[in-house]
């Protein structure tokens, strides 16, 4: 039976059959590959947007039979193992389109020049919305509460969303007391 063709990017091809990775989890085939990418090009790539991008490719494989996935009673991660049809493919080399979107720009790296103004002027705003949304939903927790005293027979069908607007009420609190260090921070220019 011929070798059916498998096109692979180089880095990918190098891991999976120059240096016989047999199996291996997403985690480990992401961190090779950016192992892999780093020691020949010298760059270095994203790695949230290089984890999604080997998922994608790996599940193709499996979806292929080149792959197959089996649970790994340690750990919740999925083992991957190469099949003897990966084994025998006839390995053709992609163009690495992929990888203008993984490469971390060396001007991403460097500190970009911060409009003070324009940033304080946002984070403030977003703290007067946030201030806003919380004595709303305070207002609705407490009329909550009065209508529980008021209608004790209503209680199981308000209990709900009394508890809703609580966890509303937590949850927007600590956003603006988030908001509120960081315009604290940035007012006295500790943030650069």
């Amino acid at each position: 039976m011929p070798s059916q063709p498998l096109k692979l990017d180089r880095y990918l091809g190098r891991i999976l059959i120059e240096k016989r990775l047999e199996s291996f989890t997403i985690s480990e085939l992401s961190d090779q590959y950016l192992a892999t990418f780093k020691e020949l090009s010298g760059k270095d790539l994203d790695p949230g947007e290089t984890r999604k991008w080997i998922y994608r490719r790996i599940y193709k494989l499996v979806k292929n039979g080149f792959l197959e996935k089996q649970p790994n009673s340690i750990k919740k991660d999925l083992i991957f193992r190469q099949t003897d049809l990966m084994k025998s493919a006839n390995i053709l080399e992609t163009i690495d389109k992929h990888i203008k979107s993984l490469v971390i720009e060396s001007a991403t790296l460097c500190k970009a020049p911060i409009d003070r103004a324009g940033v304080l002027r946002k984070l403030e705003e977003r703290a007067k919305q946030y201030q806003v949304d919380l004595i709303t939903s305070l207002g609705e927790s407490e009329e909550y509460m009065y209508l529980y005293e008021s209608f004790p027979s209503l209680k199981p069908q308000l209990e709900k969303q009394y508890h809703q607007a609580r966890e509303r009420s937590s949850k927007l609190l600590g956003q603006l007391t988030a908001i509120k260090t960081v315009i604290e921070q940035f007012s006295s220019k500790t943030i650069e």
